[in-house]
């Protein structure tokens, strides 16, 4: 069984002339693509990193790009945090809040389950606090499999999500 060692990964800017993301597979086990992760490296991310919309990682092992990662400054609206119906709610649901936006992150089929995921959000959280020492940054976000959320990031990574009916939820922290 393959191991990981967690002193081999680099976290490094994505170069497009060094690193071939076409050559990891990013599909979910069933082959499916439901957060279009597969799709956005083939026919988006080179046009956002043209058109300076994001920043790109990409995370390396022995030399080897493993998995990528996109980040960029947002807002979470105070209503996609609140649960309840509360009065006092319809007041909050005005606010909004700046955040690290991880827009799209890729982990290749072969290095999945090694807690590479996990490396990738401490860095990110780590990058939103320093954001935060010099600019307001009071979340870090980004969409996932409701799943996921309930099965990894919820209880493993102390991430919050607002309840919906549908498959693809906002997973958020906040930033310390």
């Amino acid at each position: 069984m393959l191991s990981i060692d967690p002193s081999k990964l680099k976290f490094r800017m994505y170069d497009p002339l060094v690193d071939n993301l076409l050559n990891l597979d990013l599909t979910q086990t069933d082959g499916s693509d439901p957060l279009l992760v597969e799709e956005y490296v083939k026919n988006h991310i080179l046009k956002d990193i043209e058109n300076s919309s994001i920043k790109a990682y990409v995370v390396t092992y022995e030399e080897n790009a493993i998995a990528f990662f996109t980040l960029s400054m947002s807002v979470i609206c105070s209503k996609s945090l609140l649960k309840g119906n509360d009065e006092d709610d319809d007041k909050l649901k005005k606010f909004v809040f700046p955040a690290l936006l991880m827009g799209k992150i890729g982990i290749d089929k072969k290095y999945r389950c090694f807690g590479i995921g996990r490396y990738i959000c401490l860095f990110c959280m780590g990058l939103a606090q320093k954001t935060n020492e010099k600019m307001a940054c009071a979340f870090f976000i980004f969409r996932t499999t409701k799943s996921l959320a309930e099965k990894i990031y919820g209880p493993k990574y102390c991430f919050r999500w607002k309840d919906t009916p549908n498959k693809i939820v906002w997973a958020y922290r906040k930033i310390l």
